[in-house]
């Protein structure tokens, strides 16, 4: 099924007999809505353009990390990777909201068989790339479900070493805006996820991509550190211990007196 989706997919980037090869095939959206410090995220990811390996960390309060490694074959043929750092925080007891910037780069190598005329033609397209990007992550936790959207801004320059297309290129560069929705399902520490996405250039066409991408994952997270609970539990506070009663004073006691009597007058009678 994906590969018929794929094949639709590249059936809509070709037009009066021009081949638009997708070379750029970035990554599902690694958005793991990270709240508190202490926090492990991991998942994998299948997509139209191959399969992901995602991690993310809060090392500290409000400081979060993520690294996203990506491979495919056949027609998406790629290997990159990327990482970012960025800042994350938890409101409501559920919500999330983090911000990344960060950057990668890899290879990557595109193929496309059409029949123009009535002969088949295949047209290649293979280099190298770097991206920068900014990212944004709004959603909400549960022990049950996470659902949440990505924004991502990316910058692409794209060094082409091989072109079989027209207009011949050797070189392209692009801002891309992909904006996901995704959905995750389980308890607790482990889930499915499903995301839809966008890849929207906005400077031309080149270099090219698919215009969607889809993905199935799992989502493993808990809190390496032992703090509050990604789904959004919290460990209560340790209630304030209760200051010691102080002990009464001691009764303070009159000192006996240690005067001798007065010795009774001779010829006095003192029975």
């Amino acid at each position: 099924m994906v590969g018929h989706c794929r094949l639709g997919l590249l059936a809509m980037l070709a037009c009066a007999g021009v081949a638009c090869v997708p070379v750029y095939l970035p990554p599902a959206a690694n958005a793991p809505l990270l709240g508190h410090r202490g926090e492990l995220d991991l998942a994998g990811q299948g997509s139209l353009f191959g399969y992901d390996l995602q991690a993310a960390f809060v090392p500290v309060d409000n400081i979060g990390i993520t690294g996203t490694a990506s491979i495919g074959t056949g027609d998406t043929e790629h290997l990159q990777g990327e990482a970012a750092a960025g800042f994350v925080t938890a409101f409501g007891g559920i919500g999330r909201f983090n911000v990344f910037a960060g950057g990668g780069g890899g290879r990557s190598r595109g193929k496309m068989d059409l029949t123009i005329e009535g002969t088949k033609q295949t047209f290649v397209a293979a280099g190298s790339f770097m991206r920068a990007f900014l990212q944004a992550d709004l959603g909400m936790v549960h022990e049950i479900v996470d659902v949440g959207v990505s924004v991502k801004a990316a910058y692409v320059r794209y060094n082409y070493t091989e072109y079989q297309a027209t207009p011949p290129l050797d070189r392209a560069e692009n801002v891309f805006i992909e904006p996901y929705g995704f959905l995750r399902l389980g308890y607790e520490w482990l889930k499915a996820e499903m995301q839809v996405g966008a890849i929207l250039p906005t400077r031309g066409i080149e270099p090219q991509s698919f215009p969607l991408n889809l993905s199935l994952g799992i989502h493993v997270k808990f809190n390496a550190l032992g703090g509050d609970e990604p789904w959004g539990a919290t460990h209560p506070e340790p209630a304030d211990e209760a200051p010691p009663r102080r002990a009464p004073p001691p009764a303070r006691r009159e000192p006996e007196s240690t005067a001798v009597p007065p010795a009774p007058e001779p010829g006095l009678d003192t029975r």
